[in-house]
């Protein structure tokens, strides 16, 4: 991976997220030149939340975007650069070498990452901050119905769906707050979740039982989505008795998780069966110089608090690693 109009700097942030804002704060703190790249959308995951109570700092709810947009500010302010440029290759494995002669071998470990833009990237350090992305049920109409009543995002499109059905899928913290959001939008919500109790905070989960118009459907499934041109209903499989019934909704929004979005650095760092890279407790991956922080590396908690807070520990073991190799 070669460009005769490479940029060499010390730090590249893949990720615009809380992980990736927060390191680059830190980074630029510890005077590295450093670049985030945010992709299309920074931060999706987070832009998907409308009411954020558990940030500190915060006593009043805060949504994501919000949030976000202070990170950002922030990490401007200090120095980084913001780019909503795409990594769509990168060439991180160990000891890369960045065909120019030099003297001091550890000068020529250089992380290769190439935008969409075209654009090639030389970095002495990488932080992966890259997230993770909506687990789908893998129904069959699920992609043809995808816009047209299938979602992943109640901020994003539970306008459409004002005093109409809707169903959402998973017993999580992002299923529930996704369900009491639309709740003051939907005529109805059914909170359709596979267990016989939800899995979210106590806290959401009274706000759930105290609503008056969410409908819990406990140990089912959702076997099939209706519709031919839009959503008109699920199919749900109750998992004690079989019975499956048909429940009239105009908007699906499926909440069951996530999948990091570590593809990308398939064969070059070791990443676990479910995607997850690998990191030990200090944030370092299994190639030196090459850290990974947030959702991409968290297989447990994947909350806004903790991204950040891996993004902190990425970025001051990036300088350490850098002073040690200078």
């Amino acid at each position: 991976m070669t460009d005769s109009a490479s940029e060499k700097i010390d730090l590249a942030i893949i990720g615009g997220g809380p992980a990736g804002l927060t390191a680059a704060i830190y980074g630029c703190r510890a005077g590295l030149s450093t670049i985030v790249f945010s992709s299309a959308v920074p931060g999706s995951q987070l832009l998907k939340t409308d009411a954020l109570e558990n940030f500190p700092g915060f006593p009043e709810p805060v949504s994501g975007y919000d949030l976000l947009e202070k990170m950002q500010r922030q990490a401007v302010k200090l120095g980084a650069e913001v780019r909503e440029d795409e990594i769509i290759a990168a060439d991180i494995r160990e000891n890369t070498a960045n065909n120019e002669p030099e003297p001091d071998a550890s000068k020529t470990k250089l992380f290769c990452l190439k935008t969409d833009s075209g654009k090639t990237i030389k970095a002495r350090s990488v932080i992966i901050a890259s997230g993770a992305v909506p687990r789908m049920l893998g129904l069959p109409d699920e992609q043809r119905l995808l816009g047209r009543g299938v979602s992943y995002c109640a901020v994003c499109d539970g306008f459409f769906f004002r005093r109409k059905p809707v169903a959402v899928i998973g017993g999580g913290d992002t299923a529930v707050g996704e369900a009491l959001y639309l709740a003051k939008l939907a005529s109805e919500v059914h909170l359709v979740h596979r267990r016989s109790e939800l899995r979210a905070a106590a806290s959401l989960a009274e706000k759930v039982f105290a609503s008056k118009n969410i409908k819990l459907e406990l140990d089912s499934n959702v076997v099939a989505i209706k519709g031919e041109n839009s959503v008109e209903g699920i199919y749900v499989k109750n998992s004690k008795t079989g019975i499956i019934s048909e429940i009239p909704v105009s908007g699906v929004f499926i909440a069951i998780g996530q999948t990091p979005s570590s593809a990308l650095f398939a064969g070059q760092l070791e990443i676990s069966p479910s995607g997850i890279i690998k990191t030990d407790n200090r944030c370092r991956s299994s190639v030196p110089g090459v850290f990974a922080a947030g959702d991409v590396a968290d297989p447990l908690y994947r909350q806004a608090i903790v991204a950040a807070a891996s993004g902190a520990k990425a970025a001051m073991e990036a300088a350490e690693y850098l002073k040690e190799i200078h």
